[in-house]
């Protein structure tokens, strides 16, 4: 049985989203994807509103949605999805309330945490750090970030900063 799943990346220019469908005996299969300006520059509340049409759309197309995945630009508090610090590229959009406004709106589990730990997680899982215990990426987009994997786990540090 398949499940299908909404992924979105929000960055400093753009916000891409994705369904992925996944099965027990397969690799997740990228159904469909979509792209739209973030606009940063009107704020956090606006970018927000961004997010959920973008992820709305894409949870009308998949039917059988099952949970969406966000990654973020910007500090986020990976147990609740809360922006906990960003820099003024996107204005107002620490303390933004992203994984619950998306997960009210869709209904459906929503998880959330900061764009170079996606990136590091999923080099682990799909590319260049599948084997390796110990992992450091490094991106370099209209921010710089890191990430590390140690022992296989993400670390996300005392502040979530690591």
């Amino acid at each position: 049985m398949s499940k299908n799943y909404v992924a979105i990346d929000i960055g400093g220019t753009k916000i891409a989203g994705a369904i992925v469908k996944t099965t027990a005996d397969a690799l997740p299969e990228i159904v469909t994807t979509k792209e739209i300006p973030t606009n940063a520059q009107e704020g956090g509340q606006r970018v927000l509103a961004r997010v959920i049409e973008l992820a709305s759309e894409l949870a009308q197309v998949a039917g059988d949605l099952v949970g969406c995945g966000i990654s973020s630009a910007g500090v986020v508090d990976p147990d609740t999805g809360k922006i906990v610090s960003a820099t003024n590229i996107m204005p107002g959009w620490a303390g933004t309330e992203l994984g619950r406004s998306v997960e009210e709106k869709l209904g459906v589990p929503t998880t959330v945490i900061n764009d170079v730990h996606a990136h590091a997680l999923g080099e682990c899982t799909f590319g260049a750090g599948i084997g390796h215990a110990e992992v450091l990426v490094v991106a370099v987009g209209t921010g710089i970030g890191g990430a590390i994997i140690h022992d296989g786990e993400l670390l996300f540090g005392a502040s979530g900063l690591a």
